[in-house]
């Protein structure tokens, strides 16, 4: 037990409270794992000081009110496996709304802990342990991290972007998928904010079917759609046999939305995955299945409306801000991101991040922790009020371009 790998890995101990108490009795697997970069991942929780503006966050903040369970759920019952019924009706409803295909709330939808443990939950379904799985580059950076702690051999398909249409090689996804047990897919693509058209998404599915490939498709950021015309995979029956659609209100509505999210597919596909969900009882509590609910219901509201036409405004203003400073941030069709290519400023996505944390007192995110090419961009919100949003630019633009004669902003609250 004292020989474990827990007493000479690099970090880990300073990662793990009680580390030396705890660590011989861990897996060889967790210890394995990038305990040495958890500190890079975003913590919902953090506190930075007043001083700090944040564009660096995975959702909203300060364009709309954040959703909560609207009442104190009072149960002595344990909740379904596979989530409480209504809230599974209500999902279907939503979905049926969004992408014009209702999922059978019985047999084809799963209620989940939010989209990281849908991925979760097909990667203990279906991948072995040294089993290929394609990833995006770039891609969400939790799909990075549940891949690769689970010990699946990764396959990165290259994507880029123009005018927000992604576009891919269609000669080395064939490759890919040749190879792969399973395709991991976001959409809108998280980082980009970019969409497949219609005839990539055919495409797509040809390939996988042709391969006998599984897809998963992470569609969190589809409530954030900035009005242009997004092609959902899950509108087409072919891409139904074969894939799962994994989704939540989170990046919208706020962090108690991202506790709870939902998984759908053929109920030939989703079968198995309903079984080790009942085995290993991974439930969302009572209350995160309420706030998705409640999620759902302010989706059709004209507080929303609002929210997205605020997210408008701010893309555009951002947008020309950043292209002042000599920056070329991609269109992004949905979201409330842009990811920039900084490789014309000679400096690597960590340094960048860290000289306009500290010279600035801006946070923005890491690209690195999103793919191989993540190295050379970074990711800059526009989903915060206008009066921050503003005031970290003007920041930016202070260091990028030395735009001192930018009059100082009132101070903000914190």
């Amino acid at each position: 037990m004292e020989s474990g790998l827990g007493n000479w890995i690099p970090g880990a101990q300073s990662q793990i409270p009680d580390a030396c108490h705890i660590l011989p009795l861990c897996t060889d697997k967790f210890l394995q794992g990038p305990l040495d970069r958890l500190s890079e991942f975003d913590d919902p929780c953090r506190q930075v000081g007043h001083e700090f503006l944040d564009l660096s966050r995975e959702h909203v903040m300060g364009l709309g009110s954040a959703v909560k369970s609207p009442i104190a759920v009072q149960t002595t019952r344990d909740p379904l496996a596979t989530g409480e019924t209504v809230i599974r009706e209500k999902v279907s409803e939503f979905l049926g709304t969004y992408i014009e295909h209702q999922w059978d709330p019985e047999t084809e939808i799963l209620i989940t802990a939010g989209p990281q443990q849908a991925l979760q939950i097909i990667l203990d379904t279906f991948i072995n342990p040294g089993e290929k799985v394609l990833l995006t580059d770039p891609c969400p950076r939790h799909h990075h991290h549940l891949a690769s702690f689970h010990g699946a051999q990764i396959q990165w398909l290259s994507l880029r972007q123009e005018e927000g249409r992604l576009k891919f090689s269609e000669r080395e996804m064939k490759y890919l998928m040749q190879k792969s047990k399973l395709a991991i897919f976001s959409l809108p693509s998280n980082p980009m904010g970019g969409c497949f058209h219609e005839d990539d998404l055919a495409t797509i599915s040809v390939l996988a079917s042709k391969n006998r490939c599984l897809l998963f498709w992470d569609t969190s950021l589809m409530t954030l759609s900035m009005g242009e015309k997004i092609h959902h995979p899950d509108a087409l029956r072919q891409m139904r046999e074969q894939s799962l659609f994994g989704g939540c209100m989170g990046p919208a509505f706020g962090p108690m939305a991202s506790q709870a999210g939902w998984l759908c597919a053929s109920s030939r596909i989703l079968s198995p995955c309903k079984t080790l969900v009942q085995m290993q009882m991974r439930i969302p509590g009572l209350q995160e299945q309420f706030a998705l609910a409640e999620a759902i219901k302010s989706c059709n509201t004209t507080e929303h409306s609002n929210l997205l036409q605020r997210l408008r405004q701010n893309r555009s203003h951002a947008y020309q801000r950043l292209c002042a400073m000599g920056f070329e941030p991609y269109w992004p069709q949905a979201g409330c991101h842009f990811w920039i290519p900084i490789w014309q400023k000679l400096v690597c996505s960590s340094d960048m991040t860290n000289q306009f944390a500290t010279r600035s007192q801006v946070l923005v995110s890491r690209g690195d922790l999103n793919g191989p090419s993540g190295n050379a961009y970074v990711r800059v919100s526009y989903g915060v009020d206008e009066s921050r949003l503003d005031e970290a630019l003007r920041r930016m633009a202070i260091q990028m371009n030395g735009e001192s004669q930018l009059p100082a902003a009132s101070k903000l609250a914190a």
